[in-house]
């Protein structure tokens, strides 16, 4: 938790994010996703009020599940510090999931803590999160 909370905070103080990529794409979608709780709509098929209001559908092909969880985030924060908390959250599960199948592995504890750490800041997760800001 500690090393997610190194990682994350700084970011997150600056209240910026460095659009890039899938940037713009994959945040309308939450935001979609977001105005229709908002709106008590559980499910989100088509953007009605992102992507200019020309009703993509890219929520048909396009997996969602995990986007609802910074969806719900925006309800309590900031549209930056939901996404810094989301990536957060995927983080801090990425140790936790990478040591829990090391230990599984090799029943070694320093073992799979050396391991979490190696996986969760590979320098691919690192390029890909909080660099670039790819998300699907």
């Amino acid at each position: 938790m500690l090393m997610t909370v190194w990682m994350i905070y700084p970011l997150a103080a600056t209240g910026k994010i460095s659009a890039s990529v899938d940037w713009l794409f994959h945040s309308a979608r939450v935001e979609q996703i977001y105005d229709n709780l908002r709106q008590g709509c559980k499910f989100t098929f088509i953007a009605t009020t992102t992507f200019q209001h020309t009703g993509v559908g890219s929520f048909l092909f396009y997996p969602d599940g995990s986007l609802y969880i910074w969806a719900l985030l925006r309800f309590i924060f900031s549209p930056v510090k939901a996404y810094y908390a989301w990536v957060g959250i995927f983080l801090f599960l990425t140790f936790v999931i990478s040591y829990w199948c090391m230990l599984k592995f090799s029943n070694d504890k320093l073992r799979s803590f050396i391991f979490a750490l190696l996986y969760g800041l590979a320098p691919y997760h690192l390029y890909l999160s909080p660099v670039n800001w790819v998300i699907g």
